[in-house]
């Protein structure tokens, strides 16, 4: 699930999205921008996705930046969440 997901760390901030090969670089398609969430009732916090301004489907990342691909069930579920609105059904017997 995670295999083609990108964490970038740009001067925007940090972007989650799903990588397609570009020259010197590479492109993220369908990005997300990442931002903490607090809970103020539990103190704990978690992790927001939100579209970029433009809502643009091609995000160029030059090669010069950090970048990383996560091996984060939670994380790609958010992001699948947060791009087609689905929930991925558990599969687990309770």
């Amino acid at each position: 699930m995670t295999d083609d997901l990108i964490i970038a760390v740009t001067p925007m901030g940090t972007i989650i999205g799903k990588q397609k090969e570009g020259k010197n670089g590479f492109y993220l398609k369908d990005p997300r921008i990442v931002f903490p969430v607090q809970n103020p009732e539990t103190g704990q916090t978690a992790l927001g996705l939100q579209r970029l301004p433009g809502n643009p489907s091609l995000l160029f990342i030059p090669s010069s930046n950090a970048y990383y691909a996560p091996d984060d069930a939670a994380l790609a579920d958010a992001y699948l969440r947060s791009t087609t609105g689905l929930v991925l059904a558990s599969s687990g017997s309770n």
